[in-house]
């Protein structure tokens, strides 16, 4: 520009500026408008437009129609731009909440949109008659507000709404679904026997976290089927509310399915008088900790309904106190369960409340609290089952290096445990707590 003014003289270069910024307002620009729900992006083609459209992206809100019409309208949209997937972005719909009584994000028309996506939920609450069924690799996510409290619930408007979200179909690629996640949410079940989320068809890398099942009267969460390697299902609330109804709520069911990646991380609550059971656990190699239990008969059933080996239980705790002729139990262990493992299990009831009932070995252990009970599998013949257990009041095998004291740890509820003595001059021996013409006692067994 100074070259300019030393070039052309003081007036003439006024005139000129004028002319080169007419010149501009009249020439073609290369411009490329952006696709009604697209993010803009630059595009580094040789011969750049300026901008393009990115379809790893949508913005659901500039659609029509109610919040269901508007998703699948943008996953639609994403399926013809590309197979691999992308963000439907749905945070800035805010009127139009309740979905039509025969549509989903997926479905419109009888037409399923199988195609994988990360669903952006916006704040508010979105209102449903038919399942949510999430295709292979997909992401529901709600929001959640500055505190972490959740800011997104999904409400079941009838009975027909069951499950009211389902993990794949028969749309899943052989063997299975994988990929589906529910994240950040809140389902309410608005007092109905509803199932809240079912997995059935879903396995690697499909989970639930930070998600509260509110006034569900069927069953909050339920694992089956192909689901195997799914998980973990972790920070889940399950709370009936003020909704009134039977006693046949149950806050967790796994049947069937085995090798999942657990459930960690859950409160099991219900208001509702004489809930029998929070968890039902009927399959193998799984494992549940960090689990509290308020208002249920029973806070865990393991092998009920169905064989269930190898299972792990960590960190349970059940603060339900009974009723006059309640019985409160915090783990039952039921006739199929074989190979259980359960470390620190607590109950904070009074009289009636039990940590553990094990049908299988007849025990019943009202201890406040228990650090391990480990059972095995029968007995030569099928007659007992071998067991391990802190408790004082169950039959197990205790280790120490001097001989034990008189009756001290051995009682009635114990007869048959057995004790090592290990002292340092190599000289031990085995004893067996029985009763005595002087009552409990520790009796050494004679070596061979």
């Amino acid at each position: 520009m100074e070259l300019m003014k030393r070039l052309v003289p003081g007036g003439v270069f006024a005139g000129a500026v004028m002319v080169l910024l007419a010149l501009l307002s009249i020439l073609p620009i290369s411009t490329q408008a952006q696709n009604a729900g697209n993010k803009a992006v630059y595009n580094s083609n040789s011969t750049p437009t300026c901008c393009t459209y990115s379809s790893a992206s949508i913005d659901a809100s500039v659609f029509s129609g109610d919040i269901c019409q508007q998703i699948y309208t943008a996953v639609h949209t994403l399926q013809a731009a590309s197979a691999a997937g992308g963000v439907v972005d749905a945070r800035g719909i805010s009127s139009n909440m309740t979905c039509g009584s025969n549509e989903t994000p997926w479905l419109k028309s009888g037409v399923y949109l199988n195609q994988p996506s990360t669903i952006l939920l916006p704040a508010g609450t979105i209102t449903i008659s038919l399942t949510w069924i999430l295709p292979y690799s997909t992401r529901l996510i709600g929001e959640q507000t500055a505190t972490g409290e959740l800011a997104t619930t999904i409400v079941a408007s009838g009975v027909s709404a069951s499950p009211m979200i389902q993990f794949g179909d028969s749309h899943c690629p052989s063997p299975a679904c994988t990929g589906i996640s529910v994240e950040s949410l809140t389902l309410n079940g608005s007092g109905n026997d509803v199932i809240g989320i079912q997995n059935q068809n879903s396995q690697f890398q499909s989970y639930v976290d930070h998600v509260l099942l509110y006034q569900i009267l069927g069953t909050g969460l339920q694992v089956s089927g192909s689901a195997s390697n799914s998980g973990p299902y972790s920070n889940i609330t399950f709370d009936t509310g003020t909704a009134a109804g039977a006693g046949y709520t149950t806050c967790v069911q796994i049947n069937g399915v085995s090798g999942t990646r657990g459930l960690h991380g859950i409160t099991c609550k219900s208001e509702i008088n004489n809930a029998t059971n929070a968890i039902l656990l009927d399959a193998s190699s799984n494992s549940i900790g960090d689990v509290r239990i308020l208002g249920f008969d029973n806070g865990i059933v393991v092998g009920s309904q169905a064989t269930a080996k190898s299972n792990v239980l960590f960190n349970i705790y059940g603060d339900t106190t009974g009723e006059a002729g309640q019985v409160i139990n915090v783990i039952k262990i039921s006739t199929n369960a074989t190979d259980l493992s359960i470390m620190g299990v607590a109950n904070a009831g009074g009289v009636g409340t039990n940590t553990i009932a094990d049908q299988l070995t007849s025990s019943t252990l009202a201890d406040s609290r228990v650090a391990m009970y480990a059972l095995g599998e029968p007995g030569l013949g099928g007659s007992g089952y071998s067991r391990f257990t802190t408790s004082p009041n169950a039959t197990t095998w205790a280790v120490g290096n001097s001989a034990p004291n008189g009756g001290v740890g051995c009682t009635a509820n114990n007869y048959g445990s057995l004790y090592s003595s290990t002292p340092s001059n190599g000289s031990g021996l085995l004893w067996v707590c029985e009763n005595s013409s002087s009552g409990p006692t520790w009796a050494a067994v004679p070596l061979l």
